[in-house]
């Protein structure tokens, strides 16, 4: 409070000598105590109407008074501190802690001066912003022209492109398209009691041009065991057809071979001549 006065001091003394250019009348009624500090400053017009007023009501730190806009006499504003708290007339707006600044009574926002980290319902946030919620209480909700993109929601959900309520546990609920310019790691599950499997290839190649049998060499981590045949396509020199693997006596036979009898291969199979040497596009997806 001293070092605060005497600040004050320098500044009135500075106005002083430019009141008359400013219009500005101010007086100051000062006390600089060492012990049981208890000076007041008040700022005034050129009414000797009061302004603002600083002071030192308990001994604990300043109080500032603004006056009422309805009535200038009546100081109806005040901001001022009681023991560790932040009031403004009579309502408590934080908690002065060793932070950057106050934060509210029930620790709703705080900002830590050492790391520039925002927490929200937490005092020690650990990233650049870290929200803690209440059990039941979604923690985060992003909205653009009053439409909800993006929730959070207390069950590890997350709703992408609508205000989904219920996203799966801990999983993402999307309204929209979905692009991924990556590998997409992990397994998928297609329905929730599908079979989980990692991921889809396709194999490129030239049919055998001395039999109709064609040995395809299984794509790294596949085996007979994981791998489901999705598709095939064969071109001859009248057209390309579209098969879906079936058994050994279809058309287009696919076995998915191991070496029970010594060729660990994929066996493609034509139905004549007319498919050697032609281009075939094999689809397969390898399972959990």
């Amino acid at each position: 409070m001293k070092y605060l006065i005497q600040c004050l001091i320098a500044l009135l003394f500075i106005l002083s000598i430019t009141h008359a250019q400013k219009g500005i009348n101010l007086t100051a009624n000062i006390h600089d105590g060492l012990a049981a500090t208890s000076g007041t400053i008040n700022f005034k017009n050129s009414s000797g109407t009061n302004l603002l007023t600083l002071t030192d009501e308990n001994g604990t730190g300043a109080s500032i008074f603004l006056p009422s806009l309805s009535n200038i006499q009546n100081a109806a504003y005040k901001l001022y501190r009681s023991g560790t708290n932040l009031y403004w007339n009579g309502v408590q707006l934080g908690t002065f802690t060793n932070a950057a600044g106050w934060m509210s009574a029930v620790t709703k926002i705080h900002l830590e001066d050492n790391t520039n980290e925002v927490g929200i319902g937490t005092t020690s946030p650990s990233d650049k912003l870290h929200i803690v919620s209440e059990t039941g209480q979604d923690p985060l909700r992003v909205q653009v022209n009053s439409a909800t993109k993006l929730r959070v929601l207390s069950n590890g959900g997350t709703s992408i492109g609508a205000n989904n309520e219920n996203p799966p546990l801990n999983g993402l609920y999307v309204d929209g398209d979905t692009e991924i310019n990556g590998a997409l790691v992990g397994g998928i599950k297609l329905g929730p009691n599908g079979t989980t499997f990692q991921e889809i290839k396709q194999i490129n190649g030239y049919t055998s041009n001395i039999s109709n049998t064609t040995e395809i060499d299984y794509p790294f981590g596949y085996d007979m065991f994981n791998t489901h045949v999705l598709s095939l396509k064969v071109r001859n020199d009248q057209a390309t057809y579209t098969a879906i693997a079936k058994d050994q006596n279809s058309a287009f036979s696919i076995v998915l071979d191991s070496d029970v009898i010594g060729t660990n291969k994929i066996l493609l199979t034509v139905p004549n001549n007319s498919f050697r040497l032609k281009h075939y596009e094999l689809v397969v997806m390898k399972l959990n």
